[in-house]
C-alpha cells in the first residue's frame, strides 16, 4: 500500500515540477524586457518645445490656401525631373535653376500662407522605412529653395534672396512643428537652422543687428537643441550596436504606448518592428510582434497606427535591406 501511495506521490510531484517549468519556461520565452530610467529621465516621455522663430524669419502670413496641395506639387515636379533638381541640389548654379524655379515658387506661395500639416492625411508618405519617400523629397526642395537664395544673394539682389531663405525655413517649421517621425522633424529643423543663418547675414549688411542677432541666437538654439536634447535620445531609439538594444529594449515597449510625444512613440515602434530580429531576449523577440499587433488593432490615431502596420509588417528581408 505505502508503494503504490509512494509512486503516486511521486508521479504527482513530477507533474507539478513539469507544470512548473512549462510555465516558467513560457514566462520566460514571452516576458518583455523592463524599461530603464532611459524612459523617464531622457525626455523622450515629454512632449517636444523645440526653439520658437524670431522676428524676420518668416514672411507675414495671408489668408487660407491649401498648401499641402502646393508641397505636395512641388514634390510631384520634383519626381517628374529628379536630375535636374538633384543636380541644383548638389551645386547651384544660374544655368539650372530653370528647370527647378516651378517647384521653389511654389514653395514660396505656400510660406505667405497658414498650413493645416504636410503628410498628415497622408502619414504613409512620412512613416516609413523607405529611404526615398515624399518626405525626403520635400527636404531636398527646400534645399533648392535655399540654393536658389544663395544665388540671388551673391546677386545682391536681397529681396529675391530673403523670399527664398523664408520659404526655406517655413517649409522646416511646418515639418518640425508636424513632426510625424524623427527624420521630419530634423530636416525641418536643420532647414530652419541653415535659413537663419543666412537671413541673419542679410539683415547685417543692412545694419539691422537686432535682427541679425535675433537670427543667429535662433540659429544656435536650434543646433544646440538637436545635440543635447533630441540626437541622444534617437541614437537610443535607432541603435543598431547589439549591446545598446539589449539594454534598452524595455524602454521602446515602454515608450511606444506611453510617451506624451507622437514623434517618440512613432521611433519607438518602427524600432520594435526591427526588435523582432535583432532582439538579444526570446521574450522581446516575440513580445515586439505582440505589441505591434496590439497597437495596430487598437490605436485610434492614423499616424501610430501607421507605424505599427509597417512595423508589424516588416519582413526579415526588408530588414536586412535597412
Amino acid at each position: 500500500m505505502w508503494g503504490n501511495s509512494l509512486g503516486w506521490g511521486i508521479s504527482a510531484l513530477i507533474v507539478t515540477v513539469t507544470i512548473g517549468g512549462l510555465v516558467w519556461l513560457s514566462q520566460t520565452l514571452n516576458a518583455i524586457s523592463d524599461p530603464t530610467a532611459f524612459s523617464t529621465t531622457s525626455g523622450a516621455a515629454e512632449p517636444i518645445s523645440a526653439p520658437v522663430p524670431p522676428p524676420g524669419a518668416l514672411p507675414d502670413l495671408a489668408g487660407g490656401t491649401d498648401t499641402v496641395a502646393l508641397y505636395h506639387e512641388a514634390v510631384d515636379l520634383y519626381r517628374k525631373n529628379p536630375t535636374a533638381f538633384d543636380r541644383f541640389v548638389e551645386h547651384p548654379e544660374r544655368r539650372d535653376l530653370a528647370a527647378v524655379e516651378p517647384a521653389i515658387e511654389l514653395l514660396r506661395k505656400a510660406a505667405g500662407k497658414s498650413s493645416l500639416g504636410i503628410f498628415s492625411a497622408t502619414p504613409q508618405e512620412a512613416v516609413s522605412y523607405d529611404v526615398d519617400t515624399p518626405l525626403t523629397t520635400l527636404n531636398a526642395l527646400g534645399d533648392c529653395a535655399a540654393g536658389a537664395g544663395l544665388l540671388e544673394k551673391a546677386a545682391d539682389r536681397k529681396e529675391a534672396a530673403i523670399s527664398d531663405f523664408q520659404a526655406a525655413f517655413c517649409l522646416g517649421e511646418r515639418m518640425a512643428d508636424e513632426r510625424l517621425c524623427y527624420a521630419e522633424l530634423g530636416d525641418g529643423l536643420g532647414l530652419m537652422d541653415g535659413a537663419a543663418i543666412e537671413l541673419a547675414e542679410i539683415a547685417k549688411k543692412d545694419g539691422d543687428q537686432a535682427r541679425a542677432d535675433a537670427l543667429s541666437n535662433f540659429a544656435a538654439s536650434i543646433s544646440d537643441y538637436l545635440n543635447q536634447k533630441l540626437i541622444p535620445i534617437q541614437t537610443v531609439l535607432s541603435s543598431i550596436d547589439q549591446t545598446t538594444i539589449e539594454r534598452n529594449a524595455g524602454d521602446l515597449f515602454w515608450l511606444a504606448r506611453k510617451s506624451k510625444e507622437r514623434m517618440w512613440r512613432v521611433e519607438s515602434i518602427l524600432s520594435l518592428g526591427r526588435l523582432k530580429y535583432n532582439a538579444g531576449r526570446p521574450g522581446d523577440n516575440r513580445g515586439a510582434l505582440r505589441v505591434l499587433t496590439e497597437i495596430a488593432r487598437t490605436d485610434s490615431d492614423p499616424v501610430i497606427k501607421t507605424a505599427a502596420i509597417a512595423a508589424r509588417d516588416l519582413t526579415l528581408d526588408q530588414y536586412h535591406r535597412l
